[in-house]
């Protein structure tokens, strides 16, 4: 299940970057994906009928703040980022977050780092240094921009974690979900209507609403659910583990469907990041309240 859920979420990439060459533009096929993951989420949530713990206000602000960061401003910065970014790039460099969250996380609990932890991130940002640079001048020229919204939202994403953590586990995977991806689905869909025609939902070439589907359904709902239920079997390391062939998914869905493909020193810095992130989960391990299922 595990295994399943990871490689639901490696193919999102793959379904933005095979749905641009039609035309549509980014907050349009969000608010495509939302419109599908969202009902469905609810359907879920309303047949398995169980009942969530309540939250006090500060839980809700947590809340508000984690779909809107994580669900809405991350996402919104990654798909325009996929926009002149290959897949296989956008995926290394949105693995770094664990190191944001690492980061971020002893600012805020004041604790200082070992110097294991410091090296496995750095060994981390040199892999995605080597693989930017690897892919030559004119990859570089490109997609710099790209690159860079792609970054900063990786780090937005790392603050939807901290501030999910407890929540995830409180609430469970499916009122978690449901909760966060229908206040990113407010924001989509505001943001949506504030700049486009309504009409433009209705517009798209066919292919586009097939696309939709798969990222609401085959890179959001599904791989959220099995990941979870996939955490109830099997221990949170090995979860991890897991999770590091992510990537890998990514690439060869991308040399399968879009025929993209690392250079050789572009391997080596892609497997510097792997290594890197492998031996951060290894230096630093986070209080369980800080932990939240992985999503994106």
């Amino acid at each position: 299940m595990t295994l399943l859920g990871v490689m639901g979420f490696s193919a999102k990439a793959v379904f933005t970057k095979l749905a641009y060459p039609y035309g549509v533009d980014p907050i349009t096929l969000m608010t495509l994906r939302t419109l599908v993951a969202v009902p469905v989420l609810w359907v879920l949530l309303v047949a398995a009928n169980e009942s969530a713990p309540a939250l006090d206000a500060n839980g809700w602000w947590r809340m508000l703040w984690a779909g809107l960061s994580g669900y809405y401003l991350a996402a919104f910065l990654d798909f325009y980022g996929l926009q002149t970014v290959a897949a296989i790039l956008e995926r290394i460099v949105i693995f770094l977050y664990p190191c944001f969250v690492v980061m971020l996380g002893a600012i805020w609990m004041r604790r200082r780092l070992s110097l294991a932890t410091w090296l496995s991130m750095l060994l981390a940002y040199s892999g995605v240094v080597v693989t930017v640079v690897a892919g030559g001048p004119e990859q570089i020229q490109g997609d710099w921009f790209g690159l860079a919204l792609i970054f900063l939202g990786s780090v937005i994403f790392a603050t939807y974690y901290l501030a999910a953590g407890h929540l995830a586990r409180r609430l469970g995977a499916l009122h978690f979900a449901t909760y966060l991806m229908t206040i990113a689905g407010v924001a989509t869909l505001t943001h949506f209507l504030l700049t486009r025609p309504a009409a433009t939902l209705l517009a798209q070439p066919l292919p586009v609403y097939w696309l939709a589907l798969g990222l609401g359904v085959v890179s959001t709902v599904l791989p959220i659910i099995l990941i979870a239920e996939g955490l109830r079997r099997i221990d949170t390391a090995s979860s991890a583990a897991i999770n590091l062939l992510g990537p890998l998914f990514t690439v060869a869905l991308a040399y399968a469907f879009l025929g993209e493909a690392l250079r050789p020193w572009q391997w080596l810095g892609f497997g510097m990041v792997l290594v890197g992130v492998f031996a951060l989960g290894r230096s630093f391990r986070p209080s369980a309240s800080a932990r939240a299922p992985i999503t994106e």
